[in-house]
């Protein structure tokens, strides 16, 4: 997701190791299942509301509220498929039986994009990013869930559908993370408890431009308060389970998938 982002980010690790302790009674939140356009499961919008509705009030404000995503899918999509032509062009053209179906198909989208299509699609995502400056002059934070669904059989190679609804593409389902991705803001997800199907549930936390150490802050300062309650703390998997079960890979189809 990254690659739609121009220009490479400095990390030093040393400068996130320990985030820097946070009142979060000082925060102003704004709460959103969908940023507006994302195709989220009925079933994980409900439970996200009632996870946040258990934590809220801590904050100073927690408003139902979301920065304007308008042009978000289709600028996405243009950028993504064009970017794939840089990584994976050549393989498709030399060696096509290397790559999946999902690569060769945004291959195969990007070429038909024209230099016009781009610079569209980069002027969409100019105009996304300062509509997001405008909402964080009145936001510290936003919370969303990490993904649009509970997570399905691996069998499914990709959502074609939400609630019925149609995907307008295999990665549509990822709407919540692209939305950040093409404003590129710092986001962490952190495990809150269980969705209706005994699921893990993600809470996407996102914040203003550059707050990389702040955003782990508020998810260190919520872990913290989430951990006591056993619908927000972050779940325990059944390891004997697991290591019990048979390996994924030894399933009939596994590598067609892979």
């Amino acid at each position: 997701l990254a690659t739609t982002i121009h220009g490479r980010a400095v990390r030093v690790p040393e400068d996130f190791a320990r985030p820097l302790a946070l009142d979060l009674a000082r925060l102003r939140v704004a709460v959103t299942a969908d940023f507006g356009f994302a195709p989220t499961e009925r079933h994980i919008a409900e439970v996200f509301s009632e996870k946040v509705g258990l934590f809220r009030e801590v904050f100073a404000r927690a408003d139902d509220a979301t920065p304007d995503c308008r042009d978000a899918d289709e600028a996405f999509e243009i950028l993504r498929a064009v970017s794939f032509l840089a990584n994976h062009l050549e393989k498709v053209r030399t060696r096509p039986g290397d790559v999946g179906p999902n690569v060769r198909a945004n291959v195969e989208e990007g070429l038909r994009y024209s230099a016009e299509d781009v610079a569209r699609a980069e002027a969409m995502q100019t105009a996304l990013y300062r509509r997001w400056q405008d909402f964080f002059q009145n936001y510290d934070v936003i919370l969303t869930p990490s993904i649009t669904i509970s997570p399905r059989a691996w069998t499914e190679l990709y959502p074609t559908q939400i609630d019925g609804r149609k995907l307008r593409s295999y990665f549509h389902w990822l709407a919540l993370a692209y939305a950040v991705t093409l404003a590129g803001h710092p986001a962490v997800s952190l495990p809150v408890g269980r969705d209706r199907n005994g699921m893990p549930f993600g809470l996407q936390i996102v914040g203003p431009r550059g707050g990389d150490a702040f955003v782990l802050s508020v998810a260190a300062a919520l872990e913290t308060l989430l951990a006591g309650d056993p619908r927000t703390a972050r779940p325990v998997p059944d390891l004997a389970a697991l290591k019990a079960a048979p390996p994924i890979s030894n399933s009939p189809g596994f590598l067609e998938l892979a």
